[in-house]
């Protein structure tokens, strides 16, 4: 049986896997309705219509290297704060980032769901 930790970081991978793979259908059961993205650039994104630029790869992701991770957990909520090495073209600029990523979750009976995520550089 995994541990609360364990759990958190594996809905951060399964994430990452699904944005590389385009596998919109994951990232939407990972994240909860109504959760934003909000860009290294301070815009604030809509799940949905962050899905859409998936799909349509104005938002495409190479792959990711881990650097960091940091999971704090209290009761049925999570804060994991990630340094990973990007490689993404985002509306047409390609470029490999260091982004930190703080993704809030919260767990209903037993999935863990992400609530919001913060995208900044390190």
């Amino acid at each position: 049986m995994d541990t609360p930790e364990q759990e958190v970081y594996t809905v951060y991978k399964k994430l990452y896997e699904a944005m590389i793979e385009r596998d919109t259908d994951t990232i939407d059961g990972l994240l909860m309705d109504g959760s934003v993205l909000v860009h290294m650039t301070g815009v604030r994104q809509p799940k949905r219509e962050w899905l859409r630029a998936i799909e349509d790869e104005s938002m495409k992701y190479y792959s990711t290297k881990e650097e960091n991770i940091e999971i704090i957990l209290k009761e049925k909520k999570a804060t994991l704060v990630a340094q990973n090495k990007v490689d993404a073209r985002i509306y047409g600029s390609r470029n490999t980032w260091p982004l930190e990523l703080t993704m809030s979750m919260v767990k209903f009976e037993k999935d863990w769901k992400i609530s919001h995520v913060e995208a900044s550089t390190y």
